[in-house]
């Protein structure tokens, strides 16, 4: 049997989930990633049409461990039983040894055993309540039982992303070595956001689909609002302001993904300041803590979540790496949904004032720190369109700051002005790639003062790393250059609209 017609995109995953399945021995997958994205959708849609049998218990945030087990058993009589009374759980040892003897009647039955059974336990970190010992329990139970049965396909799923790496992805022992394959489920990149809308019959255009995932991102619950006949406009004015269904989302996020320990969302709050990024330094001084495996912990766990990444430098005296914010609706909640008026003005014209600020210039320079936003998270397509997919690349960023001169007499001084490039592609075929994203509304114009600033960031840039590789511009912008005497002598490559959602899948690097 194949997989569910109703998954869009995925195909990475789904190539994992066929291959895993399609084995003969007993299979435990781990998936994780940031609360909405469509982890549970993936696996139910997946394995509904060929598992011979699906057991599936999700667990609830801040239930007792009794709860918990009495899900797990109530699920054991409705799958194996046929709602025949099973004895109660006292504790997840017990929970596993009854599915292990549910499991092992399996083979006694006539005709065999099955060819897939699924084990599906989903939000295994709410799962894991105070002292359940759950994670020893699985450990001991797949190492001692559950692994004998070649049908088991085990699943476990996360949304918190702190817990799922500490005690998953990052353990040391426990499940270390346990688990068969490990997947991170990411938002839909632009062509999986497009297809997803197209299944619905929502008929938006590209540019349309571009200033949706600017604000929302490419998370598929995010997309479940879009209705027949909307515009990027009335849609974000019905959900995101007022009382919409995203109001409230920035802080229910952070909640169920980190919980109240640590400093996760304050740090999203002083990252998004800067668009550009800020290094490890400037953020510790920000926030005024300690630097060590607490604070590195807490980016470590942002970064695997999907919200931040880090840009290194391309030169060794640059001053380090930036940490910068790339989930987009994180980046669109706190530049213009937080904070909101509160009671009855909020509710009747909080999408009024979202149609009057998109009209803004704030919006339009924010709208162009966003595309940029967008460029980083496929850069996977835009290495694909350069041709550079199976070139060894390194992905940098270059900046020299502003600084003061003496000219002549000790007391005259002038500025010289900053330069930065945020995206550099140093490649293996003797070649630096310097990447110019523009957000416009129709195609660029290169005039003589765009191609001057370009000279000068080009000039300051090769004296200031002593490169002896080519240099060649790129502009990445929805609708193309004009072809015009400056593009044809200054630009080597363009990156339309188009050329990002060729390539179909999202991810920095």
């Amino acid at each position: 049997m194949g997989e569910s017609q109703t998954i869009v995109g995925r195909e990475r995953e789904i190539d994992a989930l066929r291959d895993r399945d399609s084995r003969q021995a007993a299979q435990f997958v781990a998936v994780y990633g940031r609360r909405r994205v469509g982890k549970t959708f993936l696996i139910t849609e997946f394995f509904k049409a060929r598992a011979d049998i699906f057991f599936h218990v999700t667990g609830e945030k801040n239930q007792p461990l009794d709860r918990q087990l009495e899900m797990f058993r109530i699920e054991m009589e409705r799958v194996f039983f046929e709602r025949q009374r099973i004895p109660d759980l006292n504790n997840w040892n017990d929970a596993f040894t009854a599915l292990n003897a549910c499991l092992a009647g399996l083979g006694r039955t006539k005709g065999g055993p099955p060819r897939s059974v699924v084990v599906f336990l989903d939000e295994l970190p709410w799962l894991n309540t105070r002292r359940s010992n759950l994670v020893p329990a699985i450990d001991h139970a797949w190492n001692t039982m559950l692994k004998q049965h070649p049908f088991l396909r085990l699943v476990i799923c996360g949304s918190a992303a702190s817990w799922m790496i500490e005690n998953i992805v990052s353990d040391k022992g426990g499940l270390h070595n346990r688990v068969s394959e490990t997947i991170r489920l990411e938002p839909f990149s632009l062509t999986e956001t497009e297809q997803s809308l197209q299944r619905r019959e929502v008929g938006l255009s590209r540019h349309q689909v571009l200033e949706l995932y600017m604000a929302l991102g490419g998370v598929p619950f995010y997309l479940d609002f879009v209705r027949k006949g909307d515009t990027p406009e009335r849609m974000i004015a019905r959900t995101c302001f007022g009382d919409g269904p995203l109001v409230k989302e920035f802080r229910r996020l952070f909640d169920a993904l980190f919980g109240t320990e640590g400093h996760h969302e304050e740090i999203i709050r002083r990252l998004a300041a800067h668009p550009s990024g800020v290094t490890r330094r400037r953020l510790l001084d920000a926030m005024n803590v300690q630097d060590g495996g607490t604070f590195s912990g807490w980016l470590d766990e942002l970064r695997e979540a999907g919200f931040i990444d880090i840009l290194e430098p391309m030169m060794e005296n640059q001053p380090g790496a930036l940490y910068k914010v790339i989930d987009p609706f994180c980046l669109f909640h706190l530049k213009w949904m937080d904070p909101q008026p509160a009671g009855l003005l909020s509710r009747t014209t909080g999408g009024a004032r979202w149609r009057f600020e998109r009209r803004s210039n704030a919006y339009r320079i924010w709208s162009g720190c966003a595309f940029e936003n967008v460029c980083y998270v496929h850069v996977t397509s835009i290495l694909a369109n350069l041709g550079l997919s199976h070139v060894r690349c390194r992905l940098g960023l270059w900046r020299e700051t502003a600084r003061r001169k003496r000219r002549g007499r000790p007391s005259a001084t002038y500025e010289k002005a900053g330069a930065q490039i945020d995206l550099l592609i140093d490649r293996d075929d003797g070649t630096i790639s310097l990447l110019e994203m523009k957000y416009h509304s129709k195609p660029y114009r290169l005039s003589a003062a765009s191609v001057s600033d370009l000279m000068n960031k080009r000039d300051r840039f090769k004296g200031a790393s002593g490169t002896s590789k080519s240099i060649q511009f790129v502009i990445v912008t929805p609708f193309g250059v004009v072809d015009n005497e400056f593009r044809r002598r200054h630009v080597h490559a363009v990156v339309t609209l188009d050329d990002l959602f060729a390539a179909g899948t999202s991810g920095i690097g």
